[in-house]
């Protein structure tokens, strides 16, 4: 059902909004991708998923915050992303999206996102393909979330694009590649043969 709705909403936006005018405009953002990596790499240890948009204005930057917008479509709210990051140029948003389309990757890039967390299993092996090159290009940082071994496959295949993965169970995890940075939950079990960032819910009064 969610699944059906993310790809209408993508349809829809596609019509507003065709890919060449967002090809178009790639050379003309204002604002720089951060690297989630560079500061994963450098010590980052929790991740705060935001309850609202608002709270955008409230960070500092220094860290990474996340936005659930899977249940969403691509409308203004959005836009309250590059706004925050216009007043604060450090701060560091990822979304946990369904990623199913390379076009998303214009959107994540019209909007200014730095990295997208998504479930693998939803993208075929050709798209992938097209959404790892799209990353890349533009900077954005690809969290994979992994539920099976056919998913971590597919993400094997690119090395240098995935580095960041989030995993359903221990057992998964012991297969990832060395180096592997992990975001789990702050109460789950973590092996110490890896590297952890816990994802904590940051509420604002």
């Amino acid at each position: 059902m969610l699944l059906d709705k993310k790809k209408l909403s993508i349809e829809n936006k596609k019509k507003d909004l065709p890919k060449e005018f967002l090809k178009q405009s790639l050379g003309s953002l204002l604002i720089d991708v951060n690297d989630v990596y560079e500061r994963v790499k450098n010590g980052l240890k929790v991740i705060s998923l935001l309850d609202s948009f608002d709270d955008l204005y409230k960070e500092d930057g220094n860290g990474v915050v996340a936005l659930d917008i899977s249940n969403m479509g691509y409308d203004a709210t959005l836009d309250n992303i590059a706004y925050a990051k216009r007043i604060n140029e450090n701060l560091c948003v990822v979304v946990k999206d369904i990623l199913l389309d390379e076009y998303q990757m214009y959107l994540y890039n019209m909007h200014n996102i730095d990295g997208v967390i998504f479930d693998v299993a939803n993208v075929d092996g050709d798209e992938l393909k097209n959404i790892v090159f799209l990353s890349q290009v533009m900077g954005i940082e690809l969290i994979a979330s992994l539920y099976s071994i056919q998913d971590l496959e597919k993400t094997s295949k690119y090395p240098e694009a995935f580095r960041v993965f989030m995993v359903s169970d221990d057992k998964l995890t012991e297969k990832l590649p060395k180096g592997a940075f992990v975001i789990k939950d702050a109460n789950s079990s973590h092996n110490e043969n890896y590297s952890y960032i816990e994802i904590k819910r940051k509420r604002y009064e």
